[in-house]
């Protein structure tokens, strides 16, 4: 269960709940702007803000509001001798947004349509008030037409020019109240192209790191709801050849190639080399990709698109069971996906695609 996933069931179970956010963050703060959590009167139900004893500060903080419905920020300066004798030395200082999600009809289908969107892929973003009588809204960043008063609308443009709304931030309009802008970025998308050994323990290990989990092959048995209960999309290709059939992919889809033979994985990867994803991984021995790329470029495929290739995927970890391998190939999709974003995401899993 993902993160809007956890704000949405616990709504839709009529229970109040608050959401933590870091809205502004400098120098070696545990956690980077975007970061949020999800807080019930019983504590900590999903995600984090670094932990802690400056977690645990913004918990209780979380369980007052619930019961306020009162938004609330909060500050931490990590640098002083008051955070070392409480033992938080990350350094840096952090902001955060407390705000109330009652579990009333418009937030409950504002955080629906949330959950939406993301599996449509869409980009989203939310104006809250910070004052208790306003409205949270919801829009969608790449359109023009957002509901919003024209002052605020143009207040919004300027901000997305900066940065595209890279983090959230508290924003003033001419009365001198505060909205808080908060991204809501669809997770990243991981295609796993093939459905064996490797790719089930990868779909896993993908999930629980924030990925969006597809997968793919041409056989029944391999490609199932039954084997892989935590991908969003299981598909069944007649050809690897036409495998990323139907998908929808950009500079923000992963894509990770481990199919059961050299013949498949080089079709799969001519396929993957015609698509604008942003990383595309191999599995495989060295000697193996040299077989692999000196056939496409046979075929006509230049150095430049091969440079785009990560193969042997994965970290050199010495890893040899398909689990130990999945860790290795996870955490290398972590680092890029961080060095893709900025280390900038609203907390969201991302979309992973294995053919």
């Amino acid at each position: 269960m993902n993160f809007i996933d956890s704000i949405c069931k616990a709504l839709e179970d009529k229970r109040d709940t608050a959401l933590v956010s870091v809205v502004e963050q400098s120098a070696s703060s545990p956690r980077h702007a975007g970061a949020s959590m999800l807080v019930g009167t019983e504590g900590l139900l999903a995600g984090t803000i670094g932990g802690g004893a400056m977690e645990h500060e913004a918990i209780e903080a979380g369980r007052r509001v619930i019961q306020s419905r009162v938004a609330e920020f909060m500050d931490f300066d990590l640098t002083n001798k008051d955070a070392a004798v409480a033992d938080m030395i990350c350094g840096g200082r952090m902001r955060l947004f407390v705000e109330p999600l009652v579990a009333d009809k418009p937030t409950t289908v504002l955080f629906q349509r949330l959950r939406i969107a993301y599996a449509m892929g869409d980009a989203m973003f939310a104006v809250v008030p910070v004052k208790a009588s306003g409205q949270r809204r919801l829009c969608k960043l790449a359109s023009p037409e957002w509901p919003l008063p024209i002052e605020l609308r143009d207040i919004v443009r300027a901000e997305i020019a900066k940065d595209g709304l890279a983090a959230p931030r508290v924003v003033k309009n001419s009365d001198g109240l505060e909205f808080v802008l908060s991204p809501w970025r669809c997770p990243s998308r991981l295609i796993l192209v093939g459905g064996g050994h490797v790719a089930l323990a990868t779909a896993r290990v993908a999930d629980f790191a924030g990925f969006t989990v597809s997968v793919v092959d041409d056989r029944e048995e391999f490609a199932s709801r039954e084997r892989f209960p935590e991908a969003a999309v299981v598909r069944v290709c007649e050809d690897y050849r036409d495998c990323f059939k139907g998908f929808s992919i950009d500079g923000e889809t992963f894509i990770a190639i481990m199919t059961r033979g050299h013949l498949h994985d080089r079709e799969a990867l001519q396929q993957a080399l015609a698509t604008e994803a942003g990383y595309i991984g191999m599995i495989g021995s060295k000697r193996k990709t040299a077989t692999v790329y000196a056939k496409l470029k046979e075929e006509g495929a230049s150095d430049a698109d091969l440079a785009r290739v990560t193969a042997p995927i994965g970290l050199p970890i010495g890893a040899e069971t398909p689990e130990e391998i999945a860790v290795s190939i996870v955490a290398q999709l972590i680092e890029a996906r961080a060095r893709m974003s900025g280390s900038t995401r609203h907390l969201a899993p991302s979309r992973l695609c294995f053919v």
